[in-house]
């Protein structure tokens, strides 16, 4: 996994430790409501061939759709030949984050939707008390 921010950073603990338990995603990150990237992990081997451009691209995407939706979703999923990413969203005091997980469903032992939702669930309760802190 290549860090993109602090190792000392709690967030990247709680990000890195998901993805090792996942297999090592493409890429997971947590955003705030801007879409701004609070905490990002990812593969830094050539399998992936995930560029930052296509990362910043799917959840600029994901943040224009959450803030033009009549009603606020919790879950996002976008999928392509090679690829998914399924997003999903945290709310804690009044504030907006949301997780991206990034998968290849070319592996030879893809991810299974069922496995990103359970380690989504899990994450956002590992990560609501950082937020509120």
């Amino acid at each position: 996994m290549v860090i993109k921010t602090s190792i000392d950073d709690p967030f990247y603990h709680v990000l890195s430790r998901s993805a090792s338990e996942l297999g090592e995603p493409d890429a997971l990150s947590l955003t705030d409501r801007r879409g701004d990237i609070i905490a990002l992990v990812s593969r830094g081997d050539e399998a992936s061939s995930l560029s930052h451009e296509e990362l910043g691209f799917i959840q600029v995407y994901g943040q224009l759709a959450l803030q033009h939706a009549p009603e606020p979703f919790e879950l996002m999923s976008v999928g392509s030949r090679d690829r998914r990413w399924q997003s999903r969203s945290i709310d804690v005091d009044g504030d907006r984050y949301d997780l991206w997980l990034v998968w290849s469903t070319q592996q030879t032992t893809p991810l299974h939707y069922v496995e990103v939702e359970l380690a989504l669930e899990k994450l956002v309760d590992a990560l609501i008390p950082l937020l509120r802190s």
